[in-house]
């Protein structure tokens, strides 16, 4: 099911201008519900051990946190435990996709809609985008790439 950013609707992007999840080389869709689930499980492992962090560098550019650190600011989620509460609340039916990368690694795609309290406005209703990147080679260990507002439409996979 294509899921469109908070306040927005399909006339608001151009074609194109959302994940081509016909490239094979870029996007996996073919994961099943109880691989997901699996990884899930030790993701949320690691979170709950505090075996993780959100990406928050300071640099520009491309591979820049920037838009991670604002989202957190923006809704008070620099606090390591309400990160770590909106991580554990992942669900399997909130999975779009992975990302294969460069070097070999696949990224976990989720898109939870959540109510989070933004700062200056109160309680708001939002799509989350979240990138996970586990790796249990590392003690194991979960970096989140991306944390941030959804900003482009996704498809839920397991949602139709």
């Amino acid at each position: 099911m294509l899921i469109y950013p908070t306040g927005t609707t399909a006339e608001d992007f151009k074609p194109g201008s959302y994940p081509d999840y016909g490239d094979a080389s870029r996007y996996r869709t073919n994961q099943t519900r109880r691989e997901v689930g699996a990884y899930l499980t030790k993701v949320k492992e690691c979170v709950k051990i505090g075996c993780f962090v959100v990406s928050e560098d300071d640099g520009e550019g491309e591979g820049s946190r920037k838009e991670n650190r604002e989202f957190l600011n923006a809704y008070g989620l620099y606090s390591r435990s309400e990160q770590k509460k909106l991580l554990l609340s992942l669900d399997v039916d909130e999975f779009c996709h992975s990302r294969l990368t460069n070097d070999g690694r696949e990224l976990y795609v989720f898109c939870p809609e959540r109510e989070l309290y933004k700062t200056m406005i109160g309680p708001k209703r939002i799509k989350v985008y979240i990138k996970n990147d586990y790796n249990e080679s590392l003690c194991p260990y979960d970096t989140v790439i991306s944390m941030h507002e959804l900003n482009l439409p996704i498809d839920l996979l397991f949602i139709d």
